[in-house]
């Protein structure tokens, strides 16, 4: 006998599909240049920096000649290009007259320049006077003046002050080789409103200076250059300099080229280099 078990149905559950829509999430990375924008301008100023002074200053910082030293970090990014050319400007050297309309077309330079060299091919009578104010930043300035005076064989000699007027936020002035009297620059300075000058130094051209600069002014007039090392009025000047300068009431440091050394110490360089004849 043949009996047949009857087959319970299989009970399917029903899969329920569950959709749903990923919406993508944006997670902040950290930024590949996470460090704060004065630390990148200390690392870009020790990058071009260079030990010791500017030759022929007194206290304008040397710096690196070749631009490759701070290229890497220019290129790095936005934020550490910027860094690089307001280290890299920092100190400006003005070698030529058509620099001038470079550095006041570029913002950058404009702007970053905190110490200045003007050489002396760089500035003459017909330097616009307030030059020195396309550098609103400006610290220190060291001005080469040796093209401070023309000669015109109707009139002679003429003598000019170079750049006289400054920036209310310069603290250093040098003047190096200047043949023009001091009067016309000091009363500049101080007519210059908010100025706190804290170093002045005056250089004067000497008659040393002719192989260096090629002066022809000590050639013409040799006996005038007594006037340097002698001390005879060293006192008046001292108090007419004294007077001039009393209202600049931030000044520390006074610096004036003259010399009170004997005119024997003259006569004796002059003898000794004399050509042979």
């Amino acid at each position: 006998m043949v009996s047949f078990i009857p087959v319970q149905p299989q009970q399917h559950r029903r899969r329920h599909r569950t959709s749903c829509q990923l919406t993508p999430v944006r997670v902040a990375r950290p930024s590949l240049l996470a460090l704060p924008h004065e630390l990148i301008l200390k690392v870009a100023q020790h990058i071009v920096a260079a030990p010791g002074i500017l030759p022929g200053t007194s206290f304008i910082s040397a710096k690196q000649s070749w631009f490759g030293t701070i290229a890497g970090l220019a290129n790095a990014s936005r934020d550490t290009r910027d860094a690089s050319l307001r280290a890299w400007f920092r100190v400006f050297i003005v070698r030529e007259e058509g620099d001038w309309h470079t550095a006041i077309a570029l913002s950058a330079v404009r702007f970053s320049v905190r110490e200045i060299y003007v050489c002396s091919q760089a500035v003459s009578p017909a330097t616009c006077p307030d030059a020195l104010l396309s550098f609103p930043a400006l610290r220190s300035a060291h001005i080469n003046a040796h093209n401070d005076v023309s000669f015109d064989p109707r009139h002679g000699y003429t003598y000019y002050t170079l750049l006289p007027i400054v920036p209310r936020s310069l603290k250093r002035l040098a003047i190096a080789h200047a043949h023009a009297p001091d009067a016309e620059r000091l009363q500049a300075l101080v007519n210059r409103d908010g100025l706190r000058l804290e170093e002045l130094r005056l250089g004067r051209c000497t008659l040393f200076d002719c192989a260096n600069e090629g002066c022809s002014y000590w050639p013409a007039f040799p006996h005038d250059h007594d006037a340097y090392f002698s001390d005879d009025g060293s006192v008046e000047y001292a108090m007419s300099i004294a007077q001039d300068l009393m209202p600049l009431r931030s000044l520390r440091t006074l610096h004036l080229g003259v010399y009170l050394t004997p005119h024997i110490a003259l006569a004796t360089h002059q003898r000794d280099h004399a050509p042979f004849s």
